[in-house]
């Protein structure tokens, strides 16, 4: 219900049908409020008739009523019908159609300008009042990933991910805030994998309204995007938005590029090589490591913590290769699987992932490597199935969380997460973007409402 007052229009009509009677408009107004749905039809009879009222009292006695007086009148008590109706319906579009349709109800036949001039005010008013009852303001979530090119299959895996985050808020009824629950909407920008693309979809992002900008699947994307928002956020501070990191895990955007606006909600390159070093120490077996990472500064931060790690915790390991190749270019990784079973190495301690970690393992496979696989994303999008049975107990991941650790809150997430997504290739799930999801959720709810500082604070 609307609790903004009627308003009272009127118009000098000169001149209406011979024989119009303030009754018979009296009457199709009320027919009228019926057919649009009217809760309280009594409440809108007794309204026009009020009107009635006042304007036989306002007339000196015993004078007739005029022509133009008459047309003004009926003209205000048909137009005071339609703002009660509109008030009262819950179905404001009806209205407007009953409005625009009127000489099927039976209206008096006004002239073709007067009908015109009631239908457009009769949509006018049946779009605020839809504008009044409408769905909450959604929350935008942008999503700035490559969904096409080498990596879209990394996109897609993530997406899901984010996705079901984001459909448990809303099956609870949204972000809670004092002016009503709000949903979450999450809406895809496809970076293609670049970083001037993730710029032009960063605009885009900002452009929709998105206040909450969402990446990880690389770590140099996400540096331009935290330099890009930093800037934005000086400008248009009107415009505020935050940066929320699910992947992105160079130690340099924490660091050296430490921004207010960004939150990281993984483990960065140098927390996960202290895991897997740790293992390495306490594997007395292992005399013989072969390093090998993406060409990027994710990857070579990799190889260059590692190094120093093992130097450090084993200084008594051989490291028998150390190479970088191209991001998301190599098809055939035969080559190097050929240089890793030729050095004679006992493990392989690598940050690839997507694709390359995948194509990786396969041909390490196909080459005949007899070596364990130390990597970041093992457990990850695809490298499960590459590895196949070959691979029990010759891989270890770094990872948050896994399904297999058997509590009934974890078995009931991924259950719930299979039955969404119940093929095969979607088994990619990974816990801590439904913690990120979560934690905006919460943390929007104690700003109270969607502005960045607060919410940042929060």
């Amino acid at each position: 219900m609307l609790t903004r007052r009627p308003s009272t229009a009127t118009f000098n009509c000169s001149r209406l049908t011979p024989g119009t009677s303030n009754e018979t408009v009296y009457a199709a107004s009320v027919s009228l409020t019926s057919s649009a749905g009217v809760r309280d039809v009594a409440a809108a009879t007794a309204l026009l008739k009020k009107r009635s009222n006042e304007s036989s009292k306002a007339r000196p006695s015993g004078a007739r009523e005029t022509a133009r007086e008459r047309g003004r009148t009926n003209i205000v008590w048909l137009l005071q019908s339609g703002f009660v109706a509109a008030q009262c319906s819950n179905h404001a579009a009806e209205f407007g159609a009953a409005f625009l349709f009127s000489r099927d109800l039976k209206l008096p036949s006004f002239r073709r300008w007067t009908r015109a001039l009631g239908a457009l005010l009769g949509l006018f008013i049946a779009s605020l009042c839809a504008n009044a009852n409408a769905a909450p303001e959604p929350i935008r979530l942008g999503m700035i990933e490559g969904f096409s090119g080498s990596f879209g299959n990394a996109g897609e895996a993530v997406h899901r991910n984010l996705l079901i985050a984001v459909e448990r808020v809303n099956a609870r009824g949204g972000v809670k805030l004092p002016g009503g629950a709000r949903p979450l909407e999450l809406l895809r920008f496809d970076s293609k994998g670049n970083n001037e693309e993730s710029l032009a979809m960063l605009k885009a992002a900002l452009d929709q309204g998105v206040g909450f900008v969402l990446q990880g699947n690389s770590s140099a994307a996400a540096a331009v995007l935290i330099d890009a928002l930093n800037k934005h956020n000086a400008r248009e501070p009107a415009r505020r938005a935050l940066f929320l990191n699910y992947s992105a895990v160079d130690p340099a955007l924490t660091n050296e590029k430490c921004s207010f606006w960004h939150f990281r909600f993984d483990a960065h390159v140098d927390m996960r090589l202290a895991a897997l070093t740790d293992v390495l120490r306490d594997d007395a077996a292992v005399k013989r490591v072969y390093l090998i990472g993406q060409d990027y500064s994710f990857g070579q931060q990799v190889l260059k913590q590692a190094r120093a790690g093992l130097a450090a915790k084993r200084p008594d390991i051989e490291i028998v290769g150390d190479e970088l190749h191209p991001l998301g270019r190599v098809k055939d990784f035969l080559p190097y699987a050929a240089k890793i079973k030729a050095s004679g190495a006992q493990a392989v301690l690598t940050g690839n992932w997507g694709n390359d970690l995948t194509l990786l393992i396969k041909a390490a496979r196909e080459a005949g490597v007899d070596a364990h696989f130390y990597t970041f994303y093992g457990n990850a999008l695809g490298a499960p199935a590459a590895i196949g049975e070959a691979g029990v107990g010759r891989v270890l991941a770094v990872a948050e969380w896994h399904p297999n650790v058997g509590t009934a809150a974890s078995e009931r997430f991924y259950a719930g997460f299979r039955e969404r997504f119940p093929k095969p290739a979607d088994d990619y799930v990974h816990a801590r973007m439904q913690v990120m999801i979560e934690m905006l959720a919460s943390a929007i709810e104690q700003a109270r409402g969607t502005e960045a500082v607060a919410v940042a604070k929060a």
